[in-house]
């Protein structure tokens, strides 16, 4: 059976709707390419245009991109000029209107090595509204031959209109066996940490929350580091609510980043993902968990708390979120979350 972007692991149902839409000569005109970074979005993207462009693609014994013909080649070096890659400019945040009217002027003119151009808006949620706005026109009738993939963490803050003209394709996250059975394949200093700490290794498969992209930035010692602090501070919170003890809930609260607004923003979402792994698991107890690698400690965590309870926190955490959000006090904020939350005793 003939292979369909080798480069690629895992995500089998997006891989394998794209190959038949490939097969088909349908695959739609504009795709949305949703996941959190590290979910592996670029590198599906790049596969998907790298097929466009293959002279290969006609052998059915060769895999799909085949990887070596000329403009595979071109492709994987980002070299090739029928692929054109979109992002902020240098020094900015946004995408720009006159950045998309130019790449629109661009899509008219003829392909080089081919008959398809194929263009990669990397930081889609980055466009303002303005070139949202202006890239409609491309997605409602573009030029014969011409691709639009957008790249984007969050679909819905993409405008209405633009999210209705394409087709979105939402990244897979790994279950933990298959992402270590990945790094221990494919990564030799996952191998090295797995001998080496069996507590760390798993730390780092809970950390990565599904995502190859986030083991790998994950395994450099100090990144690795920080996500250890940042789970034993969320682990001490929910077994502090856990086992009814307000006087470890504030050590634990506490120990917070509450100078780092930004940092102070991922703990909270943090801990807020493995309240709801605490929610769902009571509910089924086979459901995918995002926080929590080891099911059985969940599971045991969760029937010591009530599902109210935990609606109420995870409702508090949502609020403290907002607040921080809108430049509340830190440590005033971490205050009255534990105090809220003490209240749910």
């Amino acid at each position: 059976m003939r292979e369909f972007f080798p480069a690629v692991y895992g995500n089998r149902e997006n891989r394998a709707a794209l190959a038949a839409s490939l097969l088909r000569n349908a695959l739609p005109h504009a795709l949305i390419f949703a996941g959190e970074e590290g979910s592996g979005k670029h590198l599906l993207a790049g596969e998907v245009a790298a097929a466009l462009l293959c002279e290969e693609a006609a052998n059915t014994t060769r895999p799909l991109p085949c990887g070596v013909c000329r403009n595979c080649r071109k492709a994987a070096e980002g070299l090739s000029p029928d692929i054109t890659y979109l992002t902020p400019e240098e020094g900015k945040s946004r995408i720009t209107v006159d950045q998309i009217r130019a790449m629109r002027s661009d899509m008219y003119l003829a392909a080089n090595d081919g008959d398809r151009k194929v263009y990669i808006i990397g930081e889609a949620d980055a466009m303002n509204t303005a070139a949202q706005n202006a890239l409609l026109i491309s997605l409602e009738e573009p030029p014969d031959g011409v691709y639009i993939f957008l790249l984007c963490e969050s679909p819905e803050v993409l405008l209405p209109t633009v999210r209705s003209r394409c087709q979105l394709l939402r990244m897979q996250l790994f279950e933990p066996d298959a992402l270590s059975a990945y790094l221990i394949e494919n990564e030799p200093r996952a191998q090295r940490l797995a001998e080496e700490s069996e507590e760390k290794y798993r730390i780092l498969l809970e950390a990565s929350h599904g995502r190859i992209g986030e083991a790998k930035r994950l395994l450099s010692t100090s990144a690795l580091g920080v996500a250890m602090r940042e789970r034993e501070l969320c682990d001490a919170v929910l077994n502090a609510i856990g086992g009814r003890s307000y006087a470890a809930l504030l050590t634990a609260f506490s120990a917070f980043p509450a100078e780092r607004r930004e940092s102070l923003a991922e703990m909270l979402t943090l801990l807020s993902d493995g309240v709801r792994d605490l929610i769902l698991i009571k509910r089924d107890a086979d459901v995918p968990l995002t926080y929590f690698y080891d099911r059985e400690k969940a599971a045991g965590l969760s029937e010591g708390i009530g599902m109210r309870r935990l609606f109420n926190l995870e409702d508090a955490i949502d609020t403290a979120l907002g607040d921080l959000e809108r430049n509340a006090n830190t440590t005033l904020l971490l205050q009255h979350l534990c105090n809220t939350v003490r209240k749910f005793y």
